[in-house]
C-alpha cells in the first residue's frame, strides 16, 4: 500500500481503535507531527520511516482499510483500495489527512487524561 493510501486510513483506524497504539508509540507520532505547518516534506518523510519500524502498527492499519463487512463487499464509508480508478491523492489531501492523524493522535493521547476518577 503506498504512503497516501496508508495516510488516508491511519486517522480512522485510530478513531475505530483499530490500532492499538501504546502511549510512548502515540507521543512519538504526535512529535513527529509537530513541525507540520513549517516543514511537511520533512514530518511526512519522518513518518514514513516511523511506520516502516513499527510494523505491527503497519499491519493494523492496512487490515483497517481491506475490512470487509458480513457480505464480504466494502463497507460503504470507505473507497474500494484496491479499484484502479481510485484517485489519486494530491499533496493537499496528503496534508489534511496528517493533520487528521495528529489530531486523532492527540485526542487518543489525552483520552486516559479525560476519564473521570474510578472509586475502588
Amino acid at each position: 500500500m503506498k504512503f497516501q493510501d496508508f495516510i488516508e486510513f491511519f486517522p480512522a483506524a485510530i478513531q475505530a481503535n483499530s490500532v492499538n497504539l501504546n502511549p510512548e508509540q502515540l507521543a512519538e507520532i504526535v512529535k513527529l507531527l509537530e513541525g507540520l505547518e513549517s516543514q511537511p516534506e520533512s514530518t511526512r518523510d519522518a513518518l514514513k520511516v516511523w511506520i516502516r519500524n513499527h510494523p505491527d502498527v503497519r499491519e493494523a492499519v492496512i487490515n483497517f482499510a481491506y475490512q470487509k463487512d458480513v457480505n464480504n463487499t466494502p463497507e460503504p464509508d470507505r473507497e474500494n483500495v484496491n479499484s484502479p480508478r481510485r484517485k489519486q491523492s494530491s499533496e493537499v489531501e496528503i496534508l489534511q489527512n496528517l493533520f487528521e492523524l495528529r489530531k486523532q493522535a492527540k485526542l487518543q493521547q489525552d483520552a486516559p487524561k479525560n476519564l473521570p476518577p474510578q472509586n475502588n
